[in-house]
């Protein structure tokens, strides 16, 4: 059986052209997590710890689609 946590805030904005930030908060602990999620592209192709392209690009998309991207 999974638990599932409910009561949480998800931010996820753009902090750069190869860079998307994300907070989550607890809303009931108050607790805050922030995080990064870079493209390769910011590591001249290198996989490194912050790299996930396939997230990027989804998170990317959202931002794109309620118009929250600065593109070039």
């Amino acid at each position: 059986m999974s638990k599932v946590l409910n009561e949480l805030n998800l931010s996820v904005w753009q902090k750069d052209e190869h860079t998307i930030a994300i907070t989550v908060k607890n809303k009931i602990t108050g607790e805050k997590f922030i995080s990064t999620v870079e493209c390769t592209e910011k590591r001249q192709g290198k996989d490194m710890a912050r790299t996930h392209d396939n997230l990027f690009n989804h998170l990317k998309d959202m931002l794109l689609q309620n118009n929250k991207w600065n593109g070039k």
